[in-house]
């Protein structure tokens, strides 16, 4: 852990989840906030504890939404909470450390946490394992930290992390959409308690890649190169064209990657793309 103190300004989800990751490791760690006092078992402490110079050597995180950062960190600074013996690092996966490079500070960072947090009214520690991808003057302090929480830190080129920030929403993001438009459908179907099947379904994928991963744990027709059951599946979502596009551009990429790992033909690939135009 770092020998400086740790100040995690915000009590949203990130700065929650990070916090309470932290609850038990020995070291100053305040979650400043300015409208609640107690979240769970984590206290949270208003912002003028920020302007207590007892330990010299600090840590002050930004957990506040990216728009806000710069805006933020500026007035921290003209209100005397933040000065040039302090290290700031923010939370954002789109946003570079070098937002804050302008600015007189003892160093400055980004720490991207690769983990969908959850709401603060159900906060959840940030789960041991997390990656975290790190850059910025003092990538030492963060990497610092988040291994005290227990996440696996990797440096990234500030360069990537548009390309990071924009995997992380189709991994953890895009599937809700997905998932909400087959719920309706399965309730189409006449299936009960649709939007709790449809999470079953995604949870399977999930349990059979985190314990395989790699394309051989598919399952469906895909997998088997069913492409009779590809047409019925299409001819059926005819009166539901927002699913049946994404069917078909998913469809798509899925083949790509099953080809390239030699469990589609070259033949029956170019079936499928008939089927798909």
């Amino acid at each position: 852990m770092t020998n400086k103190a740790v100040f995690i300004v915000g009590a949203g989800k990130a700065g929650v989840g990070l916090a309470l990751a932290l609850t038990d490791v020995p070291a100053t760690l305040i979650t400043l906030s300015t409208n609640k006092s107690k979240i769970g078992p984590l206290v949270c402490h208003p912002l003028e504890r920020l302007k207590d110079r007892t330990s010299v050597a600090r840590v002050v995180i930004l957990a506040v939404p990216d728009k806000a950062l710069v805006e933020t960190l500026t007035r921290l600074i003209d209100e005397g909470y933040i000065n040039s013996s302090d290290v700031v690092g923010h939370l954002s996966g789109a946003m570079p450390s070098s937002i804050f490079a302008t600015q007189d500070l003892a160093g400055y960072f980004s720490a991207h946490p690769l983990h969908a947090f959850a709401p603060v009214s159900q906060a959840l520690p940030m789960p041991a394992g997390t990656a975290v991808m790190i850059e910025g003057t003092a990538s030492k302090d963060a990497v610092a930290i988040f291994l005290a929480a227990k996440a696996k830190t990797a440096i990234i080129d500030p360069a990537n992390k548009p390309l990071c920030h924009a995997a992380a929403v189709a991994a953890s993001n895009l599937p809700a959409a997905l998932l909400l438009t087959s719920a309706k459908a399965l309730s189409d179907a006449g299936v009960p308690h649709a939007e709790l099947v449809a999470l079953k379904l995604a949870n399977s994928l999930l349990v059979n890649w985190e314990r395989s991963p790699n394309i051989n744990s598919l399952t469906g027709p895909m997998a088997r190169g069913d492409l009779a059951t590809i047409k019925s599946n299409l001819a059926a979502l005819e009166g539901n064209p927002s699913l049946q596009t994404a069917y078909k551009v998913l469809t798509k990429l899925l083949a790509a990657e099953l080809e390239q790992e030699g469990i589609l033909d070259a033949k029956t690939a170019g079936l499928l793309e008939d089927i798909l135009s």
